[in-house]
């Protein structure tokens, strides 16, 4: 995996994305953030900080104040837009890596809903309805992880 890219990682409640700070990947960092949420700090003025191991400062959303950010920790970005830092041994005890459900193939979906909505199949559902149904059902979960999460 290269490391500086995004990847996405989930906790039990929801899924988040991240990047691992490694000291020089601020372009990796600065796109999941944003412009003017994280700062590289060289290291004249980490000898002159209350942290000389920060290489990074982090605007955290939640409390509206810089964190210091070390090398090896992680930057995320919760689902709700917050952003946060974590020491990559809480972050790993925290976060499991999140593989996103492979695409539905709207091909073989479509052929079983014919197949299903043939007269004489008792089917009540028009071939159309049922691919919508599905997509209907693919939202709801998708929209319970996240509410599931605010909790």
């Amino acid at each position: 995996m290269d490391e500086e890219s995004e990847t996405r990682y989930r906790v039990k409640e929801c899924t988040v994305d991240a990047v691992q700070w490694t000291g020089s990947n601020t372009t990796a960092v600065e796109a999941l953030t944003g412009r003017g949420n994280f700062d590289a700090v060289d290291e004249q003025d980490r000898a002159n900080s209350d942290d000389p191991e920060a290489t990074g400062a982090l605007l955290e959303t939640a409390h509206s104040h810089w964190v210091p950010v070390k090398n090896g920790d992680w930057i995320v970005k919760g689902w709700d837009g917050g952003l946060f830092a974590w020491s990559d041994e809480d972050f790993r005890e925290r976060y499991e890596p999140y593989a996103a459900p492979p695409p539905v193939d709207r091909d073989a979906l479509a052929l079983l809903a014919a197949t299903w909505a043939e007269p004489g199949n008792g089917a009540t559902m028009t071939h159309d309805e049922i691919i919508e149904q599905h997509i209907y059902e693919e939202c709801a979960r998708e929209l319970r992880d996240i509410i599931g999460g605010a909790q």
